[in-house]
């Protein structure tokens, strides 16, 4: 995997784990949870518009170059 791919599921990972902590917790933190997922979902956003321009620019994904890189 990729720099790229390794730091968006690190992000998303950490995010998802203090989502799951303030429900767990039961407090009434409506707003913290929904900063969270908004959080989640810009970093998936981002991930994607990079992917998708590395596709326009060389004609492959992020990870297919990784791989082309190694063989």
């Amino acid at each position: 995997m990729s720099k790229a791919l390794y730091m968006h599921h690190t992000i998303n990972l950490l995010l998802m784990i203090a989502f799951i902590i303030f429900q767990f917790l039961g407090t009434r933190s409506t707003t913290i949870s929904i900063i969270l997922l908004v959080l989640m979902l810009l970093n998936m956003i981002g991930f994607i518009r990079a992917n998708s321009k590395n596709v326009k620019e060389k004609g492959v994904t992020i990870e297919d170059q990784q791989k082309f890189k190694h063989k």
